[in-house]
């Protein structure tokens, strides 16, 4: 390797990026999914580009309209097996890229830290808050670098608008660094930059929900269905419980945090850098709710961070402040081996004898309604659902006491089969009375959180 080669890359760095790279592909490279979440989010986006059913036409979920068209495309392109993996590594170093530009050491040293954390944080899930992190990324770049001023503040509303239409929670995360972007060279021309902002967000929103025109689809049913579960949608049973759970992940990146503030310039990159750090905790604590993947955006500007520290500090201290995370990752690593493991099910002899069973009744009539059991089926088999409401506990959400009468009336449609939760008959009810009238008892099966199948008389 030659001088000048040798200025660019780091070899300890790319070793150490090849190396995370290798062990993150070998525990997930089988994996069928990695979170239920985003598997609503493929049968949604998969919906879009086979039949061009714009949410909510099939298949309710509550995530807005970019996270299915991201999904739906992913499918498009690669099929399932490494669907995941391949959006996990996406989100991840195409946010190396743009926060690194042409120094091929920070874009090592990001990448790893933005694959160990994520793995860390939301065990490498690919969802909605992992699928921000290039749009976070090109937000602080077109405020950071040198872009026409005309189009900078257009540019960063387009931005928000993607960033919005892939998680709610995005308004309460950017809101920070955004006001800060606004007013950090005075009121007299926040004005200017609030309008351009808005018309870059207008105008993006028009791009993603056009679709809904040509295709003749109701955008008052995408947006009142939003509304009648997010109004139903309560906050954890125990917020403090959650504050503590997602502490601790806040905790152990503090020491980054505490060098970069002591030993940083305070200029806008600066401000911008810690204002997001603020924001993706208020996001997170904002939700009420103690999932560690609200916290997944805090890898963004932790990453920066850390690269500054890095640049700054003996190579003693930078790694000091990293032990926390290493303490906890050797901690966690055995739990999220555990994790992955019976998640891994779906890929067992039984539970594909289950789904090719489903696929058998299919092939006769694959209209199905599921009541409070797993979604899954409806991704790995060829089944589709009647109901719209097809995640287990939805249903109760939108609908509260009135959710039986909702599954009478998705009955009265006649599907070919009905998978109710585990032992859901065992005791009569409304319900279980008019599938015993018109259904007979197939068999159970234990993908995911099982099901008891009913095939119509």
């Amino acid at each position: 390797m030659n001088e000048s080669l040798g200025k660019k890359v780091n070899i300890f760095y790319l070793m150490i990026f090849l190396t995370i790279t290798c062990l993150l592909v070998g525990l997930y490279h089988e994996q069928a999914y990695t979170a239920i979440d985003t598997t609503i989010y493929t049968i949604i986006g998969k919906d879009i580009f086979e039949s061009l059913t714009l949410p909510y036409g099939n298949t309710f979920d509550h995530k807005p309209l970019l996270t299915y068209y991201i999904y739906g495309f992913f499918h498009y392109l690669v099929g399932q097996k490494y669907l995941y993996l391949l959006i996990a590594f996406a989100c991840a170093l195409s946010s190396s890229i743009i926060l690194s530009g042409k120094n091929f050491n920070k874009f090592l040293v990001v990448s790893s830290f933005l694959l160990v954390s994520s793995f860390l944080i939301e065990n490498f899930s690919g969802n909605t808050e992992m699928l921000m992190l290039p749009f976070i990324c090109l937000y602080i770049f077109f405020y950071t670098s040198k872009i026409n001023v005309k189009y900078q503040f257009f540019l960063i509303g387009a931005t928000a608008s993607l960033l919005f239409n892939i998680n709610y929670l995005a308004a309460a995360i950017m809101m920070p660094s955004t006001l800060y972007m606004f007013f950090s060279k005075g009121f007299e021309s926040y004005i200017y930059r609030i309008l351009k902002f808005l018309a870059g967000f207008l105008f993006l929103c028009f791009i993603l929900f056009f679709p809904f025109y040509f295709t003749h689809q109701s955008v008052t049913e995408y947006f009142t269905l939003q509304y009648q579960f997010l109004t139903g949608y309560t906050g954890s049973g125990s917020r403090l419980n959650s504050l503590v759970y997602l502490s601790k992940f806040i905790v152990i990146f503090l020491p980054i945090v505490i060098f970069y503030v002591i030993k940083t310039k305070r200029d806008k990159n600066f401000y911008v850098t810690l204002l997001l750090y603020v924001g993706t905790i208020l996001g997170a604590f904002v939700s009420d709710r103690g999932y560690s993947h609200y916290l997944e955006p805090m890898v963004i500007p932790l990453s920066i961070m850390f690269w500054t520290v890095l640049v700054q500090e003996k190579v003693k201290i930078t790694v000091a402040t990293l032990l926390p995370a290493i303490v906890t990752l050797a901690y966690g690593l055995p739990i999220r081996m555990d994790n992955i493991h019976k998640i891994n099910y779906i890929n067992t002899a039984q539970a594909q004898q289950d789904l090719s069973h489903l696929n058998k009744l299919a092939r006769i009539d694959n209209s199905a309604l599921n009541i409070r059991s797993t979604h899954l089926v409806y991704l790995y088999s060829d089944l589709k659902n009647v109901n719209k409401l097809i995640w287990h506990n939805h249903p109760q959400i939108v609908f509260g006491s009135y959710a039986n009468d909702y599954y009478i009336k998705e009955l009265g449609k006649s599907p070919y089969l009905v998978m109710t939760e585990v032992d859901m008959c065992d005791e009569p009810n409304k319900i279980c009375n008019i599938i015993n009238n018109h259904y007979f008892f197939d068999s159970t099966s234990k993908i995911h959180t099982g099901y008891d199948l009913y095939v119509r008389k």
